[in-house]
């Protein structure tokens, strides 16, 4: 239908026809959604030559829901959890990304190497209670934690400051009582 014959159409089968189009548009687009989980399914069974199991989609869906609630979910949580805000953690992903050439995989992503780096910075947790956190290997948990390190170590000269030795004849008060040790 034209603008033209559009424009001769009554109100009310304006509104109707509107409604009509605004709900097929609706419609496609669940077509569209259905289609692409169903491509990446059947993709993703291709790949393994086997139906993926039950058990491994549950590790996976345990695993993004861990990671939401630990990063995505409140501020406070991840204060809590992480030892800063979620601005900052994804500005700390960003400079290892982009300066510590962190890069993700197929089955991590940088977020969830970053967290687990933090979270046993933050809480001394040994490698046992990450793995059962994250739903992942010792192995994996270990990998992740030192590429995230060497990512870390490559951007030292950002984040790390160089200490400056105190001059002798420093008139700040708090060095007065070392004086002659140092």
């Amino acid at each position: 239908m034209s603008c033209r014959q559009m424009a001769r159409l009554c109100l009310s089968t304006k509104r109707k026809l509107r409604v009509t189009i605004n709900a097929l548009i609706v419609y496609l687009r669940i077509i569209f959604v259905v289609c692409a989980a169903g491509y990446v399914y059947a993709r993703l069974a291709y790949r393994k030559s086997r139906r993926p199991s039950l058990p491994s989609m549950i590790r996976v869906y345990k695993q993004l829901e861990y990671l939401h609630g630990l990063v995505y979910e409140s501020d406070t949580t991840c204060i809590d959890q992480l030892r800063m805000d979620r601005q900052s953690f994804h500005k700390l992903c960003q400079i290892l990304v982009t300066k510590g050439e962190l890069r993700s995989t197929r089955n991590m992503s940088i977020e969830e190497m970053v967290a687990i780096f933090l979270n046993i910075l933050a809480h001394h947790h040994k490698n046992r209670v990450i793995k059962f956190n994250f739903t992942r290997s010792g192995r994996t948990i270990s990998k992740y934690f030192h590429e995230c390190l060497n990512a870390m170590i490559r951007c030292q000269k950002d984040f790390w400051k160089s200490p400056e030795p105190v001059p002798e004849n420093s008139t700040d008060y708090r060095w007065k009582w070392f004086k002659n040790c140092l």
